[in-house]
């Protein structure tokens, strides 16, 4: 019996874990910079007309600003550390008022970190 409560309550805490650490973006904001978490930048704004209403939306991408993840590469011929940094793209679309909604985002490592990619590899995407 102990260890069934052990068990359920080791479950119940990672779920709760996954939860804590996922962001929390607006649906809809007046300014760009609203959908920047704190502690996050922006590396990448892109703007066009994605939905063909002739108001240019945005395509976002921030990065995590972490010292912690930065990390050195022995193996590595970079003698600048590595930035490991997760990274999250956004899709917004502005409406007649000026308004951004947030429309799409993927936060499951779909954009590669500088530790794996450079950023002028990524702008070439």
């Amino acid at each position: 019996m102990k260890r069934k409560y052990f068990f359920f309550s080791f479950l119940l805490f990672i779920f709760c874990s996954f939860n804590l650490l996922a962001i929390n973006f607006p649906q809809k904001a007046s300014k760009v910079e609203d959908f920047i978490p704190k502690g996050w930048k922006k590396l990448i704004v892109e703007k066009g007309d994605l939905n063909k209403d002739k108001i240019d939306d945005v395509v976002l991408v921030i990065e995590k600003n972490d010292p912690k993840n930065f990390k050195k590469i022995e193996e590595s011929p970079r003698s600048n550390p590595v930035n490991f940094n997760p990274r999250i793209i956004l899709v917004l679309f502005k409406d007649k008022n000026s308004k951004y909604t947030l429309v799409a985002k993927n936060d499951k490592n779909f954009i590669v970190s500088p530790g794996y990619a450079s950023e002028e590899e990524l702008e070439t995407l």
